[in-house]
């Protein structure tokens, strides 16, 4: 079985995370999708509280069941990130569950918007060489230049919203029925989240 690992911080998770999960899905690309959401991230970046997050991608998962009941079973959130002390690698992940699931095939899947900085990610020739990486179309992403072992998806798994946009729309206070589901726009009113940052 082909297992597609997507990582993120997901913070929030957005639609446009359930679009290219479908994509991958419905195109047969891959034949399950595993949301990977990382606990400490290796820049420093600060995020939302893991039991947020957490709740969060729950609604996500939910919420793609119900719209795509076929594919439900095809799409799996793992914790190990979340289980591991400090900072978690992609190319530890990816070891740690392909050592895990031996009869499986991995690959990684990441936003263009990642292509240019790709270089500075531990180990990430590695994981060129020993599982290769599915790169989602992001708009305002162009020129893109992909080593070996990647791999550009389809015009049909653009993204033309991010999570750090979702958080900027937040705070100016404007409507994101487009872009989050009712449960976690409800869920982030009630928490107070975002709404602070600056």
């Amino acid at each position: 079985m082909k297992i597609a690992l997507f990582g993120g911080a997901f913070d929030p998770p957005h639609l446009g995370h359930a679009q290219i999960i479908q994509y991958l899905l419905t195109e047969k690309i891959v034949d399950e999708v595993w949301l990977v959401p990382t606990a400490v991230h290796d820049f420093g970046k600060q995020m939302t509280s893991q039991e947020h997050r957490q709740v969060m991608l729950n609604f996500l998962l939910k919420n793609f069941a119900d719209e795509f009941p076929q594919l439900a079973n095809n799409l799996k959130i793992n914790w190990c990130e979340f289980e591991r002390q400090g900072v978690s690698h992609s190319y530890d992940t990816l070891r740690q569950l392909a050592s895990a699931n031996p009869n499986d095939e991995f690959v990684w899947v990441m936003g263009a918007d990642n292509v240019k900085t790709f270089h500075l990610w531990k180990d990430y020739d590695k994981i060129l060489q020993e599982f290769g990486v599915l790169v989602y179309p992001r708009l305002g992403a162009d020129k893109l230049e992909l080593s070996p072992g990647m791999d550009i998806l389809g015009e049909g798994a653009m993204v033309n919203i991010s999570s750090t946009q979702v958080k900027q729309f937040l705070q100016e206070r404007k409507s994101l029925t487009e872009w989050l589901i009712p449960e976690i726009i409800k869920y982030i009113q009630e928490q107070g989240l975002y709404f602070d940052e600056q």
